[in-house]
C-alpha cells in the first residue's frame, strides 16, 4: 500500500508554510492599497507545493503584507477545451458563469489548535467570471462564520472587503483582495509575524482548486490545518 492509499493525502505528514514578503508601497501606482491598482510579481508566489498532495496547478497564489493590510492575487487557469468554429462562443458563455474564492486568516497562527478562535476569519467572494466585453468586476465580499468555531472574530461591513476580478485570458482569469488591517482582528504584523492562511477557488469549469491541501483535508473548519505564512 502506498502512502497516498494509507493516508489519503501525503501532506497530512507536514507543516506546510512559506514566506509572506512586504509589499513596496512605491510600486503601487498611486500609493493606495484599497483601491487595488496594485499588482503583485512573481516574488509574492506562494511554492509550488500542491505536488505533495498530487493535486493539479490550476491556480498561482501570490500574498503580500503590509501595515495596513494583507493583500492577495490568485491566477486561475481553467481547463483546455476543444476548438472548434463558435470557440469564441463557448468560451464566453463559459467565463459567464460564477467563480468565488473563499479566504482563511488567522491572524495570531494556532499551530495544533482544531477549532477556529476569534482570530480565526473566513471571507468569501463571489462574481460572474469577466468576458472581453466586461474584463474587470469590481465585488464585495462577507465575513462567515467557520463551521465548529469556539469563537467568531468581531462582524465587518461587506464594503470593507473589496475585490477585483479580471480577464487575463479566454482561459485565464485573476482574482485580486485587499484586506484591510482594521477588519482583520488581532492583525499585528510587528509583535506577531505569523499567521495561518487558507484559500479555495470555486469554479464549475474544473473541481475547484484549494492552496496546497486536498479536499480530504477539512480545512474549512480546522485551522491546525492552514499553512503558516511567516511576515517578513
Amino acid at each position: 500500500m502506498s502512502l497516498k492509499e494509507l493516508l489519503g493525502d501525503s501532506a497530512w505528514l507536514f507543516e506546510l508554510g512559506f514566506p509572506i514578503p512586504r509589499f513596496d508601497v512605491t510600486s503601487s501606482k498611486t500609493g493606495k492599497l484599497d483601491d487595488l491598482s496594485w499588482k503583485l510579481n512573481a516574488k509574492y508566489a506562494t511554492p509550488p507545493l500542491e505536488t505533495i498532495s498530487e493535486q493539479p496547478k490550476n491556480c498561482e497564489y501570490r500574498f503580500a503584507w503590509h501595515e495596513r493590510g494583507l493583500m492577495v492575487e490568485v491566477d486561475v487557469h481553467l481547463p483546455n477545451r476543444v476548438k472548434s468554429d463558435d470557440a469564441k462562443s463557448n468560451s464566453a458563455v463559459s467565463m459567464g458563469v460564477p467563480s468565488t474564492l473563499a479566504l482563511y486568516i488567522d491572524t495570531r497562527s494556532s499551530p495544533g489548535v482544531h477549532r477556529a478562535s476569534n482570530y480565526c476569519h473566513r471571507f468569501v467572494f463571489a462574481s460572474p467570471k469577466p468576458t472581453s466585453s466586461k474584463p474587470v468586476l469590481q465585488v464585495d465580499g462577507e465575513s462567515l462564520k467557520i463551521p465548529r468555531a469556539k469563537d467568531s472574530p468581531p462582524p465587518i461591513r461587506k464594503e470593507d472587503l473589496p475585490a477585483q476580478v479580471s480577464r487575463i485570458s479566454d482561459s485565464s482569469y485573476g482574482w485580486r483582495v485587499f484586506l484591510k488591517s482594521p477588519i482583520l482582528h488581532g492583525y499585528d504584523p510587528l509583535e506577531f509575524p505569523e499567521i495561518g492562511l487558507f484559500a479555495e477557488i470555486g469554479d464549475c469549469d474544473f473541481r475547484g482548486s484549494r492552496m496546497l491541501r486536498s479536499a480530504i483535508v477539512p480545512a474549512h473548519e480546522d485551522p491546525s490545518t492552514w499553512c503558516r505564512g511567516k511576515l517578513v
